[in-house]
């Protein structure tokens, strides 16, 4: 991590450069799961331009705490930045799959992962992008272990009443794609 004159945090991601044509190629070779997971987020978070403090962070984006430029470079959020919808973008499809690995697969393993069809896959991720991880859900993580789509549909829905219910609709909109997906994995 280093700081520039600005004081501002950024490292640098591998591969060192992405650029728009090269972000627009990552998403069209995404797996399903993926771009339906970045579909709900955009969708479910909105978009921010302009910092804005959440919980405990500034985010801005896709509730991101991190912004991703064309040329690479992972920068910290700090007041006075702006972001396009490009960057913010390009952030959420370098988090998705860190979300995934370490807010999801680290607690149920790839195995039960790999089971899951896309539409539960995209739905346990935008819920794990939410929380920063199910680490503290353990019903969800014996639903995931268990491949029962009822079960992790059930479990996700359990949720709704989280933190005063702010995101009720979005936890019952996650419940509900589960609950309509194929019992088949396709990814």
């Amino acid at each position: 991590i280093n700081k520039n004159d600005k004081g501002e945090s950024s490292y640098h991601y591998n591969p060192p450069s992405v650029s728009e044509e090269q972000a627009r190629e990552s998403l069209k070779n995404a797996s399903s799961a993926d771009r339906m997971a970045l579909d709900l987020i955009k969708k479910r978070e909105g978009f921010i331009q302009q910092p804005k403090w959440d919980v405990n962070h500034l985010r801005v984006g896709y509730g991101s705490d991190t912004i991703t430029t064309a040329d690479g470079t992972v920068r910290e959020v700090v007041p006075g930045m702006q972001v396009s919808r490009e960057d913010a973008e390009r952030d959420l499809l370098r988090r998705i799959p860190e979300f995934q690995r370490k807010g999801i697969i680290q607690y149920v393993g790839q195995d039960a992962w790999d089971r899951l069809n896309p539409q539960t896959k995209a739905a346990l991720t935008s819920l794990a992008y939410n929380y920063g991880g199910i680490g503290n859900l353990s019903s969800l993580q014996n639903a995931i272990k268990s491949g029962n789509k009822n079960a992790i549909a059930d479990a996700v829905a359990s949720y709704s009443s989280h933190n005063g219910g702010v995101n009720a609709s979005r936890r019952m909109e996650e419940s509900r794609m589960i609950q309509s997906s194929s019992d088949v994995s396709t990814d």
